[in-house]
């Protein structure tokens, strides 16, 4: 009996690393990265009102009279209300150094709004137009102007698709130099969906500055570059495969 014993341990050792050679699955582990573009259709307009007087009630009156300004534009320009946000108010006490001593110059009201425009492939003179008249508006300043695109369920799709095929089409490229073939997709997982842009914001700034420049220079109105934007979505996929 401990013959047959010490014969079936023995037997296990050496026929267990087979099976489990025979058990792991001939794989290939592959990355696919796929982007889409596409034309920005909506932008986001953020603009400042400041004023320092005397009292904190003057100033307040200034900032108020600029704001009922732009919500004026705004309104003829058909910008919904829910469009139309305030990110920051506030009242502080303005100071300047003279001579190395702190001088008070008064009181300072200021707010921001945050004001987004959609629409603006279908009307691509919109924006310009309504930049140009704020800019006219005493004591307001538009900080800043960032594109983006409203709706992006459709462009992940497609780069998600995008991804996949670009990892596939690599799968089966390196399967055929090894003289094999894909069969199947073990595993995927998404590594990363991003927002992706062409442009950063200085450049975009300036874009908007010569337009708004071009627009009060020239009657007819400009409209802004907005280059594209898009997603991009990257995938690891585990592919087995099997003799060609």
């Amino acid at each position: 009996m401990k013959h047959i014993a010490f014969f079936l341990f023995v037997s296990l050792l050496t026929f267990a690393p087979m099976a489990q050679a025979q058990e792991t699955p001939n794989t290939i582990t592959v990355t696919g990265t796929g982007t889409v573009m596409a034309q920005p259709d909506m932008a986001q307009v953020n603009i400042h009102f400041s004023h320092t007087a005397a009292t904190t009630q003057e100033a307040k009156e200034a900032v108020a009279k600029a704001m009922r300004q732009v919500q004026h534009i705004l309104e003829e320009c058909k910008i919904d209300a829910k469009n139309v946000s305030t990110t920051s108010f506030s009242y502080d006490v303005e100071y300047e150094y003279v001579d190395g001593k702190r001088v008070r110059l008064g009181q300072r009201a200021e707010q921001s709004l945050c004001v987004k425009i959609k629409h603006i492939d279908k009307n691509p003179e919109l924006l310009a137009n309504l930049l140009d008249r704020v800019a006219v508006i005493d004591k307001v300043e538009v900080q800043s102007v960032e594109f983006d695109i409203e709706n992006k369920a459709d462009l992940y799709r497609q780069s998600r698709a995008l991804a996949y095929n670009k990892a596939y089409a690599k799968a089966a490229q390196y399967a055929e130099l090894a003289h094999r073939k894909i069969s199947k997709a073990l595993t995927i997982a998404e590594h990363n969906s991003q927002d992706v842009s062409y442009g950063s914001a200085r450049s975009k700034m300036a874009m908007v500055n010569m337009a708004v420049e071009e627009s009060l220079d020239y009657a007819g109105g400009a409209t802004l570059p907005t280059g594209e934007q898009g997603v991009t979505s990257i995938v690891h996929v585990v592919f087995e495969m099997e003799e060609d």
